[in-house]
């Protein structure tokens, strides 16, 4: 059925062409009367005089575009006498020729002009008496395609629904930040928690675009419940928007109107002091082995809980007491990955005594090279808390543990940048000079560092 409806499309195309046609020559037919009438010669190929540089002389009676015509003829009449023009504008004399938006025109054999264009992959085809005209109507016709695919395509874009357009603005920004380097599943689940999930779940989900207001919006996030994920997910929001307006899907942003979620300030980290947490480790001794291994290593490594669990027995060099950190244990893929968090976490971090120590008790299975085989990879994260508030501390997430590290490092005195390369943090940058001179400059942070151990009562 499809295939005759486009059939028929087409013959009604051929007919309009054809009527198009013959109008065409009504109109060569009047002209033709018109010129029989008229005190210029039936010779349409004239012999012209010329000045003495070869200048044509324009003879008296006749118009000049129609000498102008005789001249392209003679130029081009290795084509078969068929005249193409190019889209640009020309002068002749003191006129200016309008400028051809697309397509083509050309002058056919019997002095007509016909112009082509395409609308949406067909050939189409009109017809003019002279070369102004013909620009027009190519030109009128290519407006007027172009005013109804637009009508078209409006239609069908002001009906989608804000979901389908986060998929698309999901799809594209993995897409672009990919480009950079590899993104880990972990932070396209965060994207996908703080802006996927509490806008799938709202009434805005399915509405058109093009009709949420910001008052739609703000009682989307309001009803968010931590002030943190209300910040993240305006801030994903407004990108899908202002995306949304560089598409020209919409004009204007609602976020325009929409009141700004900041992040709420940082509540203080409870960092214990070395003799409390020095008293914890030892009751974990005796509570849960598990977390007492992985605790009191991150404390004589500053090296992050995916790290940790990731490490191998390969990975450690005992002689020269580092650790090579090339790989990490992703919750969100619940294996490990053959990167760490940043590009500055490939590093050979220092081992103090405290994982050193860790190292030498921890049992070895034969059966694995994982160090760290005996932990719950995925659910030592929520034991540890758990056994901290037990003990009688206040909440204490392994994470903060790292914390206490670069803490520890402050108090003794080692440089800023040589524990920040240590920890693996991004956001150093080191000059030539101080690669060169890093190795004797560690050694003396690391000293600093060796001289204050962690006291066991």
């Amino acid at each position: 059925m499809k295939y005759i409806f486009k059939r028929a499309l087409q013959a009604r195309d051929l007919l309009e062409e054809i009527i198009k046609y013959f109008e065409g020559q009504d109109l060569m037919e009047n002209d033709k009367v018109s010129s029989e009438n008229s005190d210029v010669s039936d010779n349409i190929y004239p012999d012209f005089e010329t000045d003495m540089e070869g200048n044509i002389l324009q003879p008296e009676g006749i118009d000049p575009d129609f000498i102008i015509d005789i001249i392209e003829q003679r130029k081009k009449s290795a084509h078969g006498g068929v005249l193409y023009e190019s889209a640009r504008a020309e002068k002749e004399g003191e006129k200016q020729m309008p400028t051809l938006k697309e397509g083509s025109i050309t002058k056919r054999k019997d002095g007509r002009w016909m112009g082509r264009y395409q609308d949406q992959g067909f050939q189409k085809s009109v017809y003019a008496n002279n070369r102004i005209d013909i620009i027009n109507k190519v030109n009128e016709c290519i407006i007027e395609r172009d005013r109804r695919i637009d009508n078209e395509r409006n239609g069908t874009v002001k009906k989608m629904a804000l979901s389908d357009f986060i998929d698309i603005w999901f799809d594209e920004w993995i897409l672009a930040k990919s480009r950079s380097k590899p993104l880990s599943n972990n932070t396209i689940q965060n994207v996908k928690f703080s802006l996927i999930k509490y806008i799938r779940d709202s009434k805005i989900a399915k509405k058109s675009i093009s009709k949420i207001s910001d008052f739609d919006i703000d009682l989307m996030i309001d009803d968010i419940p931590t002030k943190s994920m209300q910040a993240r997910t305006y801030g994903y929001l407004k990108a899908v928007f202002d995306k949304a307006i560089m598409k020209k899907i919409i004009k204007e942003s609602p976020f325009k109107f929409v009141e700004k979620r900041a992040r709420p300030a940082r509540k203080r980290k409870y960092i214990p002091d070395t003799q409390t947490m020095h008293e914890f480790l030892e009751w974990l001794k005796i509570e849960a082995t598990d977390c007492y291994y992985i605790g009191k290593f991150i404390i004589g490594s500053g090296m992050r809980m995916g790290e940790v669990l990731a490490l191998t027995w390969d990975d450690i060099d005992f002689d020269n007491k580092r650790a090579s950190v090339n790989k990490a244990f992703s919750q969100a893929d619940n294996a490990v990955v053959d990167h760490p968090k940043t590009e500055a976490g490939f590093r050979n971090t220092p081992l103090f005594d405290e994982a050193l120590e860790v190292l030498n008790e921890i049992p070895v299975n034969k059966k694995t090279k994982e160090i760290f085989w005996m932990l719950s990879k995925r659910h030592i994260s929520h034991k540890f808390p758990e056994k901290a508030l037990k003990y009688g501390l206040p909440r204490l997430p392994i994470h903060n543990l790292r914390h206490y590290y670069a803490s520890l490092c402050a108090a003794m005195g080692v440089d800023k940048k040589t524990y920040s390369l240590w920890m693996g943090h991004s956001d150093i940058i080191q000059t030539d000079d101080y690669t060169h001179n890093l190795s004797e400059f560690e050694q003396d942070q690391i000293n600093k560092m060796a001289k204050k151990r962690i006291k066991k009562q």
